[in-house]
């Protein structure tokens, strides 16, 4: 594992409580504006301390970056760590800017070298080798993806995608666009192989080789965690990497009784011969569109002309078509109805089964009681 240092646990303790000392005595600032570096001794040993230990050193135009990565087992108690921090030192006509990048920290149990080594290279490694190349490399996504280390979400994400696509993620978009989600430029990014909408924390991960799909969560028990998507909603899934590369604008606005405003924008996609309707459920707060949910919509008609309804939200799934109303209000139900009947981003299968359910609904609302 040449991008991670095996060090003993006492060398560990002490580059990590250097590091930690320094941001503690500077209020944890990580930018620092120097006219030389020689006016800031403290951080020049910092700058000292990455580079006698940096395991990924490089520079990438008019910046150098350095990467500590390391680990330790002791053996008598089995536990184990393993850190890594990033610094980067950008030169310019006014002098220096340094950047102390976000620190990826984690404990373990492991019983040998081997098992701990497996560890790290599953926790860290994807991420790490993809960082180790785009620095030898002079790619510019080297410091996106020290910025993306910041982030847990996009982070594990990248981690992920490495170690399936490897070097490959380093062209493309999918660096871009998660550095995007993660700095807070966008809260929504879609491509081929990852699916992140911030707004109703939805992330995933595609296999395109396997056809697998991953999605990302945090449990208290086993932290975080991508878990395959069951076989039964991987249709839906596929329909976001195929109809939602492009978030589309609110096409039909509307107001509830109380005065909330609510905001449907929809679009078709066809996956494993099944057509997909998706439709975004947005709102409005202080005069800002955000997304409420997303709902796929899926009418099979050689299974007995049944519906599916997808909830990405509550990661639920619904029998009748008029349950997309949930993801936003009730009191609109009648106006959701009106706008999938309306909408050209809607398969016209899917209009059809809300007829029917509308009608059997006034069927049962005109019995006597």
């Amino acid at each position: 594992m040449t991008v991670f240092k095996e060090v003993s646990c006492d060398k560990f303790d002490e580059i990590r409580e250097k590091l930690y000392r320094f941001l503690e005595s500077r209020d944890w600032k990580r930018v620092y504006h120097l006219s030389s570096l020689d006016e800031d001794k403290d951080l020049k040993r910092i700058i000292r301390l990455f580079e006698r230990n940096s395991t990924i050193k490089g520079s990438v135009g008019d910046a150098t970056i350095y990467v500590i990565s390391i680990y330790c087992l002791d053996p008598h108690s089995r536990s184990g760590k393993v850190f890594i921090a990033p610094l980067v030192v950008e030169r310019s006509s006014s002098g220096y800017t340094v950047k102390m990048g976000y620190e990826a920290f984690d404990s373990f149990s492991a019983s040998s070298e081997e098992e701990a080594e497996k560890f790290v290279g599953e926790r860290f490694g994807g991420f790490v080798r993809l960082l180790e190349r785009a620095v030898s490399t002079g790619s510019p996504n080297a410091v996106r993806l020290i910025e993306i280390a910041k982030c847990s979400e996009e982070f594990t994400l990248i981690n992920f995608l490495g170690k399936i696509y490897g070097d490959e993620i380093l062209n493309g978009d999918t660096i871009p666009g998660l550095y995007s989600t993660c700095s807070g430029e966008s809260n929504f990014f879609i491509n081929d192989k990852v699916v992140v909408i911030r707004d109703i924390y939805l992330f995933a991960v595609r296999d395109i080789r396997n056809d697998e799909i991953f999605t990302y969560s945090i449990n208290a028990i086993v932290g975080e965690k991508l878990s395959e998507v069951i076989p039964k909603y991987k249709i839906f899934y596929k329909s976001l990497f195929i109809g939602l590369r492009d978030l589309p604008e609110p096409e039909f606005v509307i107001k509830n009784s109380l005065g909330d405003e609510y905001a449907f924008s929809s679009s078709k996609a066809v996956v494993d011969r099944r057509k997909v309707s998706l439709v975004v459920v947005g709102a409005y707060d202080h005069g800002k569109w955000f997304i409420r949910d997303v709902v796929a919509i899926s009418c099979d008609v050689g299974h007995g002309d049944e519906c599916s309804v997808y909830s990405f939200r509550m990661g639920l799934a619904f029998n009748y078509i008029r349950s997309i109303s949930i993801s936003a209000s009730l009191d609109i139900r009648e106006a959701v109805s009106k706008y999938i009947m309306w909408s050209r981003g809607i398969h016209d299968e899917i209009k059809k089964q809300l007829v029917k359910e509308l009608i059997e609904k006034s069927k049962w609302e005109i019995l006597p009681a």
